[in-house]
């Protein structure tokens, strides 16, 4: 039997990351996990998870892969970015010229001084 394809991989990785969201664990160690393996599943640099805060006023980067510190900096205004568009609607999204969506904010950018090219984002709940 030959080694397994990145397909596999993946399918692999999804089958433990679905296993691990039944199990009863704290949400950062269930959360580190999937920052962990996402990049990896969808070929990117990078990848971060923001939450809302229990006012839903805002929206916060709660961890990262890389640029943590910076991030935690930036504060969206909830519904902001395709983050935003993304929480309000509960629907994934993927942009491939976040520069050309007029949803795409740019204050992560900013702050970490990183070029997004394209995205991913989907609600967890």
């Amino acid at each position: 039997m030959g080694t397994p394809s990145q397909r596999d991989q993946n399918l692999f990785a999804l089958m433990d990351l679905c296993g691990l969201m039944s199990l009863d664990i704290e949400l950062d160690a269930l959360l580190t996990t999937v920052i962990t393996l996402a990049p990896d599943m969808i070929r990117g640099e990078e990848a971060s998870i923001i939450l809302v805060t229990e006012d839903r006023s805002e929206m916060v980067f709660h961890m990262a892969t890389s640029m943590a510190d910076q991030l935690k900096k930036v504060r969206l205004t909830y519904g902001e970015g395709v983050a935003g568009s993304v929480i309000t609607s509960g629907k994934p999204a993927m942009v491939n010229s976040p520069e050309d969506d007029p949803r795409h904010s740019k204050k992560a950018d900013e702050e970490t001084e990183f070029s997004t090219r394209n995205l991913i984002c989907a609600p967890i709940s």
